[in-house]
């Protein structure tokens, strides 16, 4: 049996697709409260492109925000 390589990444993903934990990031690296349904989430899954997605995306505003892995 081979390895999930990926399990950090989608573990990451799975925590972050949820607009009140997004919310409470935000506000810790930004100090800026946020209310959930000002959220919009704006992740890649590779619907044109199989090789083609981001890690997570969501704007606020006229912010966007893209947390991806170094």
């Amino acid at each position: 049996m081979k390895p999930k390589r990926t399990y950090k990444d989608s573990l990451f993903r799975h925590i972050f697709n949820d607009k009140r934990r997004l919310a409470s990031l935000y506000e810790s690296l930004t100090g800026r409260k946020v209310a959930p349904r000002d959220i919009a989430i704006t992740t890649l899954r590779g619907v044109f492109f199989n090789d083609i997605k981001n890690d997570i995306s969501f704007r606020i505003g006229d912010r966007d925000i893209i947390l991806m892995e170094h």
